[in-house]
């Protein structure tokens, strides 16, 4: 949707769906041509190990403004990155160095690791109809695509158009750039009916897809080129599909080859589409709903609690497409998450949610769900308004931070939103911060109150706590009395101040609403005893507000912009729901006793590992996250994970979310008071912890312990992962 300022004009009427192409027949010829053999994205992901970004989409809105200037404004936003646009048709008009002094600006107003999205092939590379609007050249693939990549000497060949668009667009801008997406919105469609049902089945028809008017074979191909000539310019490079909303179309890449006939794997074509990206790039609007495969059930609701849970359960319905084809680690490595576009417009307009209070609310959280989750880089849709706020004429065109630019005299005349302030302090305060999620869990907050911990990059801990919200209301009200000994600073969003808190009679009373609140320092929360649990105590609800507004179940017409896929079908093969736990009866013990208390759960001040993947760390297990887990790879002969109650306690039972069955045949659970002397829980001596997916339970009597340790055996070495655990809870006295 967006590209640098020459280029507006190609983009300028980005709510019109384009033309259906008539089918070229070109490939026909160039079935027997293969490309070059290469490791692919089935063996090998390059390293990702840049903090978490946040970015936006620069705007055309002001032709008089340049690119750099509209980084100067995210920047004032406190945006650490951008996802900007590269097509092929702005490089033929300007030559590919045009952008260059825009990227050095980026860099230097610390905007990096960039993703820039290729797309636009030029009108003489185009498949569109000869009378296409230049703006609508996004939206028709390219011609020639299936000739081969490379010449004889190893130089890229010229008559493959894309190819030879990719290799001088990544060449140039490697040093900027450290994830690729390929496309913009290429499932964007106005059948949704065939995205719930056709597409789980059979290959999306061209006519469907309005912004790609081609196979979605064709598109896998596209991946597969773009993804040999980026490996080959700059390995380190990540490849991205190009923001994604429908999960039926993901399922169609991981399902079918780049075969132009049929998509059938085999000779030239051998590989399906997962072995092209390393990158899975979605997009989500709050305003649709969401259907989660674990459980089948649709969220439509708006509020922001509600929009950002949607946010993320997209994000694990994509993740358990890809489990189920082998992207999990084992066979094949697991895919980073980004999403290029997301946002709640500022004002609500007919069926669709909106509000100032939501626009804040969602990305302040977004800001800390996106790292709690694994996200890499979340850009919003965008960084100002696309009309005047007096216009209301799409919900989309008011997301921005800023109101619209169009008609300014200079950057200096833009109108910050009153919402973007508490975002700006939230991004600059998260910036490099590392989600802490046994302080988390030792807040141990009631239902009402939701909340997550973090460690700045100063090294002081930072608490966000809020209301939850419910019912399509920002309006949620609840006063927490939190057990403390000390009292941190909190800042407020609206005032930019900050006040220092201070318990009374060991108490902390903080009044939360649907805006979370930052504390900034140390908060010593008081350990309970054996025997009792610190309560965390309140009173509050949610009251009715007019900022958001419940939205529509699924797109109304075609003409929604952009398009978000939000759900999933009834006939596709279901994710198991979550397994009941088998009651285990331990065997009678000299060290176990019964004990007719309710057990509660206990917290854990730390977790560790025999080792962990870079994309499924050992803290996972406590976040309260089941969307994601811990896990080792190589074919490790064992694996252990222990967990650090801080003080002995009584130990009940032990409980365990397998996220990925199979992957932890034969283990032992096993406590012990110093981590030295180890006693085997009776009814967990080499037993298949990964046999149920879901939450599963063992047993402990009561007995007494600070450590709990997970021992994982690898039998002959057979499995290439352990673990697959996405939480574990101790319960005790």
């Amino acid at each position: 949707m967006f590209t640098f300022a020459k280029s507006r004009k190609f983009f300028a009427a980005f709510l019109v769906l384009g033309l259906v192409s008539s089918l070229g027949l070109s490939w026909l010829s160039n079935l027997t041509r293969p490309l070059a053999a290469t490791t692919t994205a089935n063996d090998i992901i390059p390293a990702y190990n840049d903090r978490f970004r946040f970015g936006t989409n620069l705007t055309w809105r002001n032709p008089d403004f340049t690119d750099s200037q509209l980084s100067d404004l995210a920047a004032a936003q406190g945006l650490n990155s951008l996802r900007v646009f590269l097509p092929e048709n702005y490089f033929e008009s300007w030559g590919y160095n045009i952008a260059l002094p825009n990227m050095q600006h980026y860099q230097a107003n610390g905007q990096t690791n960039l993703t820039a999205t290729l797309s636009t092939p030029s009108r003489a590379h185009s498949k569109a109809p000869a009378n296409t609007p230049d703006w609508q050249l996004a939206y028709y693939s390219p011609n020639n695509l299936y000739e081969p990549i490379w010449n004889a000497d190893g130089s890229v060949n010229p008559n493959n158009f894309w190819a030879n668009y990719v290799y001088q667009a990544v060449s140039t801008y490697k040093p900027y750039v450290k994830v690729w997406e390929i496309w913009n919105e290429p499932d964007f469609t106005g059948n949704w009916n065939a995205t719930q049902n056709d597409w789980w089945n059979s290959p999306a028809k061209p006519g469907d897809l309005p912004r790609w008017n081609d196979s979605v074979f064709s598109y896998v191909h596209m991946l597969r080129v773009s993804y040999e000539v980026i490996k080959k310019v700059d390995p380190t490079a990540l490849v991205a599909t190009g923001g994604l909303g429908y999960e039926s179309f993901l399922d169609s890449i991981l399902r079918y080859s780049d075969n132009p006939a049929d998509g059938t794997p085999g000779g030239a074509y051998p590989l399906t589409g997962g072995a092209y990206f390393d990158v899975m790039s979605y997009h989500y609007y709050p305003q649709y709903g969401v259907q989660n495969r674990a459980n089948g059930q649709w969220n439509t609701n708006t509020d922001s609690d509600n929009a950002i849970d949607n946010f993320i359960t997209l994000r694990n319905n994509f993740q358990a497409l890809l489990t189920k084809r082998g992207y999990s680690g084992s066979p094949y490595p697991a895919k980073y998450f980004i999403s290029t576009e997301t946002g709640f417009s500022s004002q609500p307009l007919g069926s669709m949610a909106g509000g100032m209070d939501l626009l804040r609310n969602y990305q302040i959280k977004l800001l800390m769900q996106a790292r709690i989750n694994g996200l890499k880089q979340v850009h919003t849709f965008a960084l100002n308004d696309l009309e005047a706020d007096t216009t209301l004429s799409d919900a989309h065109s008011h997301m921005g931070f800023y109101y619209d630019l169009a008609g300014l005299a200079s950057p200096s005349q833009a109108i910050r939103k009153a919402a973007s302030f508490g975002i700006e302090a939230a991004a600059r305060a998260l910036d490099g911060a590392v989600y802490d999620p046994a302080a988390t869990t030792a807040l141990n907050l009631p239902a009402e109150a939701r909340g997550a911990v973090f460690k700045a990059q100063d090294g002081q801990r930072l608490t966000l706590l809020w209301a939850r919200t419910a019912n399509n209301s920002e309006g949620s009200s609840f006063t927490l009395n939190l057990p403390a000994t000390n009292g941190p600073t909190t800042y407020n969003w609206q005032t930019n101040s900050t006040q220092t808190l201070s318990p009374v009679n060991g108490q902390l009373q903080l009044v939360l609403s649907a805006t979370p609140l930052m504390l900034k320092g140390d908060i010593t929360l008081p350990v309970a005893a054996p025997g009792a649990t610190a309560t965390r105590s309140g009173v509050g609800g949610v009251r009715p507000t007019a900022t958001s507004v419940p939205a529509t179940s699924v797109p109304a017409t075609a003409t929604s912009v952009p398009a978000t896929a939000t759900s999933k079908p009834a006939t596709a093969t279901p994710i198991p729901p979550t397994a009941t736990p088998k009651p285990i009866t331990p065997t009678a013990s000299a060290t176990t006793t019964r004990s007719t208390a309710n057990p509660q759960k206990l917290p854990v001040s730390r977790i560790t590992a025999s080792g962990s993947d870079a994309y499924s760390p050992v803290n996972n297990l406590l976040d309260g996250n089941t969307g994601n887990y811990w896990g080792i790879s190589g074919k490790p002969a064992s694996a252990w994970l222990q967990l650090d109650l801080g003080t002995s306690r009584q130990v009940s039972e032990v409980r365990y979310f397998v996220w990925g069955t199979g992957h932890a045949p034969s283990t032992k659970i096993q406590y012990s008071s110093d981590s030295t002397n180890w006693t085997t829980l009776p009814d967990a001596n080499d037993i298949d912890t990964g046999l149920n997916w879901g939450w599963n339970s063992v047993k402990a009597g009561l007995v007494k312990g600070r450590y709990i340790r997970f021992l994982i055996n690898n039998p002959g070495q057979s499995l290439w992962t352990l673990g697959y655990y996405a939480e574990i809870q101790i319960l005790g006295l």
